[in-house]
């Protein structure tokens, strides 16, 4: 922090008097007032299908958010989480549009990330390329590729598909039925 006599502290946290508590405080109270605001707004905001549909949609960000903090907090950066996650997605889709039963894409696409992963991780760790250089590059890498490979369109993937059966009784845990629900 610039503390001390003559500097002022311009972090956002020292821009609140109290600290960081302050702006912990303040950033719940915003997400409440929206919150609020969009239960009286919309009709149908605080129905159990819509919030169902609302955790869905943020749990991949939740998921990368909780291992980035883990990276940020030991002083490292990853810039190409999102072009990663980009990439994984488009080949799983391609690979579920294709046929391919879930059990194998899951683990092929798991494999996959940690490869990412461990490629950043060489160039950093063996070649001693700054982490910011390594990850801006493999960022517009994967990103180059995922619009390669989906050529700007989306993948229809057919939630009637085989490749969604789990077993010989029905869907597997995760049920594609949320389109009916639209």
């Amino acid at each position: 922090m610039n503390s001390g006599p003559g500097k002022q502290d311009t972090t956002a946290v020292g821009t609140l008097k109290g600290g960081p508590l302050a702006y912990q405080t303040t950033l719940f109270l915003v997400f409440l007032a929206v919150f609020i605001l969009a239960a009286f707004l919309v009709p149908n905001f605080i129905t159990p299908e819509n919030l169902l549909n609302v955790l869905r949609q943020a749990a991949p960000t939740m998921i990368v958010a909780a291992a980035m903090t883990l990276v940020i907090t030991l002083a490292g950066i990853d810039l190409s989480v999102g072009s990663g996650i980009a990439v994984v997605a488009v080949l799983s889709a391609m690979a579920l549009a294709a046929g391919w039963p879930v059990w194998l894409v899951l683990p092929a696409m798991a494999i996959l990330g940690v490869l990412i992963g461990a490629i950043n991780g060489y160039f950093i760790s063996y070649q001693g390329i700054p982490a910011f250089i390594v990850t801006l590059a493999a960022l517009s890498i994967l990103r180059g590729l995922a619009l390669l490979l989906t050529q700007g369109y989306s993948i229809p993937i057919d939630p009637e598909s085989p490749s969604w059966r789990w077993g010989e009784d029905g869907y597997w845990a995760y049920q594609c039925r949320w389109s009916s629900q639209l």
